[in-house]
């Protein structure tokens, strides 16, 4: 991409990357470091002048129905992605040469959580069913890998 001077890196991470969720210790964890990844690179990159012609993007959607989360539930004012909005999504942001995108809209929200006291976030988090989204959340558990006993 240097040399060619073009470029575009896009990291699908998740709002998972952005606020813990009970449950979901390990993909959380993975998926902020993705955020944190994109985040590096594009301040190195801006700081090398490479900037102007290699943009990143960093993609962090709410649940995509895609299997990988069946039976989780829904967060009001959440709803559960399709995988084209996310795609459709995705080119725009690239397009339009966006830094970080939250799908959709408005769980930018988040953000704003960050603001209160952490008991504070975690109770508004309780109250609107954060906390409890992955309790109907199929294969958790040793149900993951069977025969895994830990």
């Amino acid at each position: 991409m240097k040399a060619g001077k073009r470029g575009h890196i896009v990291t699908i991470a998740s709002m998972a990357g952005l606020g813990g969720i009970p449950a979901m210790t390990d993909y959380c964890a993975s998926k902020f470091g993705a955020v944190a990844i994109d985040e590096c690179v594009r301040t190195e990159l801006k700081k090398s002048g490479d900037w102007a012609y290699i943009k990143t993007t960093c993609i962090c959607p709410y649940f995509i129905n895609t299997g990988m989360f069946d039976g989780v539930a829904n967060v009001f004012p959440m709803y559960i992605l399709s995988p084209d909005e996310v795609a459709d999504r995705v080119l725009a942001a690239v397009r339009q040469e966006e830094n970080l995108v939250v799908i959709p809209y408005r769980g930018n929200l988040l953000f704003l959580s960050n603001l209160f006291p952490i008991a504070i976030k975690d109770m508004v988090g309780k109250l609107m069913g954060t906390s409890s989204t992955m309790d109907t959340f199929k294969g958790r558990g040793n149900d993951r890998m069977p025969g895994l006993d830990l």
